[in-house]
Formats: structure tokens, C-alpha cells, sequence
């Protein structure tokens, strides 16, 4: 995740997505029965950097990496969220500083209200 997060400062967030992508491969791959518990919140905690990653393609990227960075960014919420619905609590509502404005996505602002308990 360091390198990672060193990615992302520096706004090369596709390669900051890549080395997430790896992670989540070598967690699954790795995966025990006796850790899964531990090993899917890992993933869902990486899911949410990477869906937070694509939000930035989408928001400051090239107009044609913006289709495939919301698309990648909402199924990447939502699969976080389905593995550990506790990740809603890092979103700031209603602005968040890489997903953008929720109250002006009405898709985002739908999977939020769908976790927010």
C-alpha cells in the first residue's frame, strides 16, 4: 500500500491501481480458510483505495479513461462495501475529496444511502 499511496501523491493513479490489483491477487491466491475473515476485509479495504483511485481517473482524467474509471470506481465501492459494510464510514458525506459531491451522483449518493445504517 505504500507504494500505492506514493502513486497516488504523485497523481499516477493508474499505477497506483495496478499495484492494488496485485495485492487483491495475491490475497485471494493466498487465501486460507483460517484467515478469510481477516483476508476479505483486506480486500475490501484495498477495493476502496482502488475505487478511490478510478474516482480520481474520472474526475481529472482524459475523457475517454472516463467512462471505464466511473464504472471501475462504482463496482469497486460496491464490492467494498459488500465485504465490509463498516467502510461507508471513511466516505465524507456529503463531498468526499476523491468520489466527489454524493448529493450531485445519483448513484453514488444511492449506494451510500443502501450502507449508511
Amino acid at each position: 500500500m505504500v507504494m500505492a499511496n506514493m502513486n497516488y501523491e504523485r497523481k499516477d493513479f493508474q499505477e497506483a491501481i495496478n499495484i492494488v490489483t496485485v495485492c487483491i491477487a495475491e490475497i485471494k491466491n493466498r487465501m486460507e480458510p483460517e484467515t478469510e475473515a481477516i483476508s476479505k476485509k483486506d480486500i475490501a479495504d484495498l477495493l476502496f483505495n482502488r475505487a478511490h483511485y478510478s474516482a480520481r481517473i474520472y474526475h481529472e482524467g482524459a475523457a475517454e479513461l472516463k467512462a471505464k474509471a466511473r464504472a471501475d470506481m462504482l463496482r469497486d465501492l460496491r464490492e467494498s462495501l459488500e465485504l465490509s459494510p463498516e467502510n461507508i464510514a471513511d466516505i465524507d458525506y456529503p463531498s468526499d475529496e476523491d468520489l466527489g459531491d454524493l448529493t450531485k451522483d445519483r448513484e453514488l449518493a444511492e449506494l451510500y444511502k443502501q450502507f449508511k445504517k
